[in-house]
């Protein structure tokens, strides 16, 4: 046995881990922020979702379309929230028309844009849908 040897450490080795920590780390995060920018709700899917909640509205089953949007929705705008914005935008209470739909994004969040018009008036409502642990849900609602 010979005494006195020691294993001389590398001072490159920790950096090179380090980079390559850094590069995997940085592909994992490309990969799913790309996952979630492309991701898109077929049309039929926003139209019927947009217009559940837009005749619950016309209905008066706030609940039923409150059930229906996301955590952000109803952090935004509450129940009570709702009920209002619904009560100062008769168009709401009109019957409406499908008009197109097209995917966005605000801030990096992929949204559906469902436009309507209203069938006695000349509004237009927007409902906005986002993925919210895999259902596609109200997640804005804009009358101009």
């Amino acid at each position: 046995m010979v005494s006195g040897i020691t294993r001389r450490k590398q001072p490159g080795r920790a950096k090179v881990v380090a980079v390559l920590g850094l590069v995997v780390v940085s592909v994992a995060v490309w990969f799913v922020a790309g996952w979630f920018r492309n991701e898109e709700v077929p049309a039929d899917v926003a139209d019927k979702t947009a217009s559940l909640f837009l005749e619950d509205i016309r209905h008066d089953r706030v609940d039923a379309a409150w059930s229906g949007t996301t955590a952000e929705f109803k952090s935004f705008m509450g129940k009570d929230r709702l009920r209002q914005f619904v009560r100062t935008h008769s168009v709401l209470k009109e019957p409406t028309e499908f008009l197109e739909f097209q995917m966005i994004s605000i801030n990096g969040l992929p949204l559906a844009e469902c436009t309507f018009r209203s069938s006695i008036g000349a509004s237009t409502i927007h409902v906005l849908l986002a993925n919210e642990a895999g259902q596609w849900k109200v997640e804005r609602l804009l009358v101009d």
